[in-house]
C-alpha cells in the first residue's frame, strides 16, 4: 500500500507541473458558440472563461466553430460539486449524419461523497459500444483539470492532466473500424439523466440543489488539423507535427496500466456477458474459442450479424464446425483492407443506395474525353510501337487470370487454352514468349528481368503453377514469375447485408469472387509496388487471359503523352456491352476521366440533356470509346493512390431483386472492377485513353468470352468473342491474302491463311516489315510457321504449307522459293460431338497435316526450298 501511496502522490506531482506549464489558449467568444440553454450558458473574463448551467427547466451547451480531422485538443474543467446525481457533464467530438463518428468524454454526477464517473466511448459509423469507465484520482469539484484528447491516424489517446487513461488504436487491419474521414466539431453541455446516469438510474437527481454549474476555461487546440467552411480546404496549425503520429512511450504506458489497474471500474472489451447478449448460443461456447477467435465474434456481433449463431449447438457438439467457421471469418476478416467491418458498412451502404435507385453518377455530367487515336500501320503507329518497345524495359506486366473456361464451354483455365491450333501455343506461353522477347530485345537497355505477375484464384492458383512447373516457365526464369491469389468475399443475403451461409453448410459462410479489381490491391499489399519503384520501373501494363494480341503501342503513347493512367480503347455501337471511356464533370467542378458501364452510360446521358442518351455519331459508332482492361498506370503516382485508399478500388453492388422487391433471388455480394482505378484519382490526374481506328479494331480487341451457341446467337456484323473468331483475328493479323467466308460452329467468319510466329521474330509492325519482301505470295488455303529471331522470309510463293525450325538463333537465315503442296486441309467438326477434344469442338474445326513442307535450319544463308 505504501507503494501504492508513492506512485499516487508522484502522479499527483505530475499533474501539478503539466498544469503549471503556460499553454495559449484560445477564447471561447473566438472559438465556441452557445447552441442551446435559453441564457443558462454564458463566457465571462473577456472569453477566457465559460458556464454552463442546469435546472429542472433546461440544460445548456455549446459547440465548436471549427470542424477538426485529427487533432490534440484540451480543456480545463470544473465538474458540478455537491450532490450532482442524475447530472451529466458531457464533453466530446462529433460528425453528423446517421453513420457519426464520436469521441466521448461524459462525466457521471453522483451523490455527495461519492466520486464521479468518467465514462468514455468511440464512435465510428453510428456505432459505439466502446465503453471504459473510470474513477478520478481527485476531486474534479475542487479545481479546473485538463482533459485531452489526441486524434491522429494511429490511435485516440485520452488524457487527464496529461496521464493517459485509454488508448483506442487504429486496428482497421484487423477489422475494426476507426473514425478517420469524418470531420468532427467539439461539443459540450450539462444535461439530465437520471434514467441512468448513477447506479443505473435508481438515484434521481436532487432539484432542491438546482441549477448546476459546471466551469471551462484554458481551451487549446494549437495542434490540429481544422475547417471552417468547405472541407475541401483545410488547415493545420502545430508547435511540431509530432502529435499527428505521437503513440504512448513506455513511461505513458506505464502510467496508463496504474490508472487501468487502480481505478478502471469498467471495460467493454471484457463484458462478455453483455458482448454476446445477442447471440446466447455463441456466449455458452465461448469457453472453446481462443480469444483471437472471441474477438472475431466480437466483430460479427458488433456489425449485425448474430443470426450467424442462431443454429450453433450446445458445447461438444460440431465443435470442430464451429472453428473452422471461424477460422474462415479470421480469412475473411484480413484478406479485405479495413476488414469484415468496412466490408460490411460498405454494403449496407451500396444496398441502401440500391434499394431507393440512387444514381452512382448523381451530379456529374457526362462529355467525350480526348485520347490518342491510332492507326495500324502508319507512321505514328510505327513510332508509338517503337516507343513501347523501349519503355518495356521499366514496366512491370500484369495478367489477370482468375477464371475457369466454362462459358466458353471447356472445363479448363482460359490461360492453358491454345489461342491458335496451328501450333497449340497456350494464351498464357504466349504472353510469357512475348515479354521474354521483348526483354531480349532490350538486352542492351535492359538490366533486371521484366517482372510478370499473374493474379489467380482458388480455382486456377495449383493450376496455373503446375502448368508453369511443367513448361519449365516458357523460357522464362521462375523467379520472374509472381503468383497472386485473390481470394472470394462474402456473399450477403438481403439489404440488411447480413452473411450468408452456405445453404449446405451452415458453419460456413457463402463466398463469390469479387471481382479483378482486386489486383490492385494484392499488388499493394504484396509489397511488389514499392519494390519495383525502388528499382527504377514506371509503368504497369494490366491484361486479361484471353486477348492474345499484346499491344506495345499504347504504352509508347502513355510514355509520350506522359499519361498518370492509358486505357486501351476500341470504337464501340451505341449500347454495346462494353463500358465506355466517359469525361465526367461535377456540379461543384471536379472531374474525372473512367470508364462508365454501359448499363449505367445510357441512363446517365438521357438524365444529363442527351435525350436519345448513347446513339451513334456520323462514324457509325459512340462518340464514347470502349475500354477492354487493358490498362497502364504509371507506377510512381499509382503507388501513392492505393497508399491511400489501402490498395482498394470504388465498389459497387448488383443484387437480383424477387418479384416481392424486397428479397433477393439469390446472394449477392461486392464487386469491383479493375478499369475502375481512376475513380481514386485526384481531378489532376493525367487521365487519358488510346483508342484503335474503326478498320483496326480486330487488332486490339479480339477476346474468347463466349460459348458456340451463345456466339451464334450474335447479330450478324457484330464480333462473336468466341473460340472461333478469336484465332481467325490471330491469323488476319499475319495474313497477306483476302480470306474466304466459312460457317464454323454456327458463325461466319473470315477464313484467313495460318501464319503464325513466334514472338521473338517479330514484336512489332517494323520488325515484321524488315524481315518480309515485297515479292512474297502466300495463298489463302495455306499454312507457315516461323521460329527463330533472324528468319528473313525472300521471294517465297507459297500454296501449301511450310514450317521452319531453326537451330540457336543462327543469324540470318533466308528462306524463298515456289512452294506448292498439298499442305493442311481444314475440316468442321461439331462442338456437340464429345468425340473431338474440348479445346478443338469450341472452335469448330481442326486441322489434318496432309502435305506440309518441314524444313530445319542450322547453318545461315540464303535457301530455295523449291529443291
Amino acid at each position: 500500500m505504501a507503494a501504492l501511496a508513492t506512485k499516487q502522490s508522484l502522479l499527483l506531482l505530475l499533474s501539478s507541473l503539466l498544469l503549471l506549464i503556460g499553454v495559449s489558449t484560445g477564447s471561447f467568444y473566438d472559438n465556441f458558440d452557445i447552441t442551446w440553454g435559453n441564457g443558462r450558458a454564458n463566457i465571462f473574463e473577456s472569453g477566457q472563461l465559460l458556464t454552463c448551467t442546469l435546472d429542472k427547466i433546461s440544460g445548456s451547451g455549446f459547440q465548436s466553430k471549427k470542424e477538426y480531422l485529427f487533432g490534440k485538443i484540451d480543456m480545463k474543467m470544473k465538474l458540478v460539486a455537491g450532490n450532482s446525481a442524475g447530472t451529466v457533464t458531457a464533453y466530446y467530438l462529433s460528425s453528423k449524419g446517421e453513420t457519426w463518428d464520436e469521441i466521448d468524454f461524459e462525466f457521471l454526477g453522483n451523490v455527495t461523497g461519492q466520486p464521479y464517473v468518467l465514462h468514455t466511448n468511440v464512435f465510428t459509423g453510428g456505432k459505439g459500444n466502446r465503453e471504459m469507465q473510470f474513477y478520478l484520482w481527485f476531486d474534479p469539484t475542487a479545481d479546473f483539470h485538463t482533459y485531452t484528447v489526441l486524434w491522429n491516424p494511429l490511435n485516440i489517446i485520452f488524457l487527464v492532466d496529461g496521464i493517459p487513461i485509454r488508448v483506442f488504436k487504429n486496428n482497421e487491419a484487423h477489422g475494426v473500424a476507426y473514425p478517420k474521414s469524418q470531420p468532427m466539431k467539439i461539443y459540450s453541455s450539462l444535461w439530465e439523466a437520471d434514467d441512468w446516469a448513477t447506479q443505473g438510474g435508481l438515484v434521481k437527481t436532487d432539484w432542491a440543489n438546482a441549477p448546476f454549474s459546471a466551469f471551462y476555461r484554458s481551451f487549446n487546440d494549437v495542434d490540429c488539423c481544422s475547417r471552417t467552411s468547405i472541407w475541401n480546404s483545410v488547415t493545420c496549425k502545430a508547435n511540431s507535427n509530432s502529435w499527428m503520429w505521437t503513440t504512448l512511450n513506455p513511461n505513458q504506458v506505464g502510467q496508463m496500466k496504474w490508472v487501468q489497474d487502480e481505478y478502471m471500474i469498467y471495460n467493454y472489451c471484457t463484458d462478455y456477458k453483455r458482448v454476446f447478449s445477442s447471440a446466447p448460443a455463441l456466449q455458452s461456447n465461448l469457453g472453446i474459442l481462443s480469444p483471437d477467435l472471441i474477438e472475431l465474434a466480437k466483430i460479427l456481433l458488433e456489425n449485425d450479424q448474430s443470426h450467424l449463431f442462431l443454429h450453433w449447438s450446445e458445447p461438444r457438439v460440431c465443435d470442430k464446425e464451429k472453428l473452422e467457421f471461424l477460422h474462415q471469418i479470421g480469412r475473411l476478416n484480413s484478406s479485405y483492407p479495413g476488414g469484415l467491418a468496412a466490408y460490411i458498412k460498405t454494403a449496407k451502404e451500396l444496398l441502401a443506395d440500391s434499394k431507393i435507385g440512387k444514381n452512382p453518377y448523381d451530379g456529374f455530367s457526362p462529355s467525350v474525353s480526348s485520347g490518342e487515336n491510332l492507326t495500324f500501320g502508319d507512321d505514328n503507329f510505327i513510332e508509338m510501337e517503337k516507343r513501347g518497345v523501349v519503355e518495356a524495359r521499366k514496366a512491370a506486366f500484369v495478367l489477370v487470370a482468375g477464371g475457369l473456361g466454362e462459358r466458353l464451354g471447356n472445363n479448363g483455365m482460359k490461360v492453358a487454352l491454345p489461342r491458335e491450333t496451328t501450333t497449340g501455343t497456350y494464351f498464357l506461353q504466349h504472353y510469357i514468349e512475348s515479354i521474354v522477347a521483348l526483354q531480349e530485345a532490350l538486352h542492351c537497355f535492359c538490366y533486371t528481368d521484366i517482372p510478370f505477375i499473374i493474379m489467380t484464384s482458388d480455382d486456377t492458383h495449383l493450376r496455373t503453377q503446375y502448368l508453369l512447373e511443367l513448361n519449365s516457365y516458357f523460357g522464362m526464369k521462375p523467379t520472374q514469375a509472381n503468383l497472386l491469389k485473390q481470394v472470394n468475399v462474402a456473399c450477403l443475403d438481403d439489404n440488411d447485408a447480413r452473411l450468408a451461409l452456405d445453404s449446405n453448410n451452415k458453419y460456413k459462410i457463402q463466398t463469390k469472387p469479387h471481382g479483378h479489381g482486386d489486383v490492385h490491391s494484392l499488388l499493394y499489399s504484396s509489397g511488389l509496388l514499392d519494390k519495383w519503384f525502388d528499382a527504377g520501373l514506371k509503368w504497369v501494363l494490366f491484361f486479361q487471359d484471353t486477348n492474345g494480341l499484346l499491344f506495345t503501342s499504347s504504352l509508347g503513347v502513355s510514355a509520350t503523352k506522359q499519361y498518370h493512367v492509358n486505357s486501351l480503347t476500341v470504337p464501340r455501337k451505341a449500347k454495346e456491352a462494353i463500358g465506355g471511356i466517359t469525361k465526367l464533370t461535377h456540379a461543384d467542378g471536379r472531374c474525372m476521366v473512367t470508364n462508365v458501364e454501359y448499363n449505367q452510360l445510357d441512363p446517365l446521358l438521357r438524365a444529363s440533356g442527351f435525350p436519345d442518351g448513347d446513339i451513334n455519331c456520323e462514324t457509325g459508332y459512340s462518340p464514347f470509346p470502349g475500354i477492354i482492361n487493358q490498362l497502364i498506370p504509371e507506377l510512381g503516382p499509382s503507388k501513392e493512390e492505393l497508399q491511400k485508399t489501402g490498395g482498394a478500388i470504388k465498389e459497387f453492388v448488383n443484387p437480383k431483386i424477387a418479384s416481392d422487391k424486397t428479397s433477393f433471388k439469390s446472394s449477392t455480394r461486392l464487386e469491383c472492377l479493375m478499369q475502375d482505378y481512376p475513380k481514386t484519382l485526384p481531378p489532376t490526374a493525367r487521365v487519358g485513353f488510346t483508342l484503335i481506328s474503326v478498320m483496326d479494331i480486330w487488332l486490339a480487341y479480339t477476346p474468347v468470352k463466349n460459348n458456340p451457341e451463345d456466339a451464334a446467337k450474335v447479330p450478324k456484323g457484330n464480333p462473336y468473342h468466341s473460340p472461333t473468331s478469336g484465332e481467325m483475328a490471330i491469323y488476319r493479323a499475319n495474313s497477306l491474302e483476302e480470306p474466304v467466308k466459312q460457317v464454323l460452329n454456327g458463325q461466319e467468319v473470315e477464313v484467313w491463311s495460318r501464319i503464325t510466329w513466334k514472338p521473338k521474330w517479330g514484336m512489332i509492325f517494323s520488325d515484321i516489315k524488315t524481315k518480309v519482301n515485297q515479292n512474297c505470295e502466300i495463298s489463302q488455303r495455306s499454312r507457315m510457321a516461323i521460329t527463330g529471331r533472324n528468319v528473313f522470309i525472300e521471294n517465297l510463293s507459297l500454296d501449301g504449307a511450310l514450317i521452319t525450325y531453326v537451330s540457336c538463333d543462327i543469324k540470318p537465315v533466308k528462306p524463298g522459293g515456289s512452294i506448292k503442296n498439298n499442305g493442311w486441309t481444314m475440316e468442321t467438326v461439331d462442338y456437340k460431338d464429345i468425340s473431338v477434344p474440348e479445346e478443338i469442338r469450341i472452335r469448330g474445326f481442326r486441322f489434318n497435316k496432309v502435305e506440309p513442307l518441314e524444313k530445319k535450319f542450322t547453318q545461315p544463308g540464303k535457301f530455295s526450298l523449291e529443291d
